[in-house]
């Protein structure tokens, strides 16, 4: 049986550009085992998946708390089985210093050997300044350390999905200065939801030395596409877990309105 050890290891040496690893995300314990069984290389899930599951919406996803989400975590850590499993735990809820520490031994705890951990502030209004952000990713990495889990750190910027499709070009420059910063503080990995430009796209793979993550959002480029520009893991982030659910709108409505 796989340790933790190994499968932190092994969802870092997934993490391949031009050859990307694919996320499909789960919700549940179930969904968990029957993406794993068509053939994943890895489970991961998110807070905003987990929380839609909840029933929670937009309009009070707020609501959603750590302490509903970590259930989940450890049903799908359980369901993962030999697969390494990774959690959106989003900005950790502003927390620092110690509390940021007993977040990351928490799901670390769980058996999970990935996070994906952004630079959102918490009102959404902007990103962290790059200085703090740095601050933050080691104090993660020094929990992991401490518990000897070579957790693979995916450091999300949100300068792209907070700004306007027409000024992603000029966001480049920024984009490189975060993840070669993110880097040095010890970050695996460069997640940037929001970006679907293609050629954006390459330009940013080839300027750094993270393995790039894209979510895979409607309009997004192909995978084919993706792995050309040099892209090293793909993410559907929600967009399994929605799908499912207009699904069962669509035959919920259709049975309880007798047209079958």
């Amino acid at each position: 049986m796989a340790d933790q050890v190994s499968k932190a290891a092994l969802f870092t040496e997934l993490h391949v550009k031009g050859n990307p690893i694919i996320i499909y995300n789960a919700w549940d314990g179930g969904s968990a085992k029957t993406i794993a069984s068509c053939g994943a290389k890895a489970i991961a899930t998110g807070d905003h998946p987990v929380g839609f599951a909840h029933g929670f919406g937009e309009d009070d996803f707020d609501d959603f708390s750590f302490d509903i989400y970590l259930p989940t975590i450890h049903e799908i850590a359980l369901r993962a089985g030999e697969l390494p499993f990774s959690v959106d735990i989003s900005n950790a809820d502003g927390l620092v210093a110690d509390g940021l520490k007993n977040r990351i031994r928490t799901v670390l705890e769980a058996g999970v050997v990935g996070i994906n951990y952004e630079d959102r502030l918490l009102d959404s209004s902007s990103v962290q300044p790059i200085e703090e952000q740095i601050k933050r990713i080691q104090t993660i990495r020094e929990a992991a350390e401490e518990l000897n889990i070579p957790l693979f750190i995916n450091a999300r910027t949100d300068i792209f999905i907070l700004a306007d499709r027409t000024d992603h070009a000029g966001l480049l420059d920024e984009a490189v200065k975060r993840a070669n910063a993110y880097k040095q503080a010890g970050a695996n990995g460069y997640f940037t939801p929001g970006l679907l430009d293609i050629a954006v796209i390459k330009q940013l793979a080839d300027s750094i030395e993270l393995p790039l993550n894209i979510l895979r959002l409607p309009g997004a480029p192909s995978t084919k596409e993706l792995s050309q520009a040099g892209v090293a893991r793909i993410s559907y982030g929600p967009v399994p877990q929605m799908a499912m659910t207009a699904w069962l709108k669509e035959q919920a409505t259709t049975a309880l309105n007798c047209e079958v």
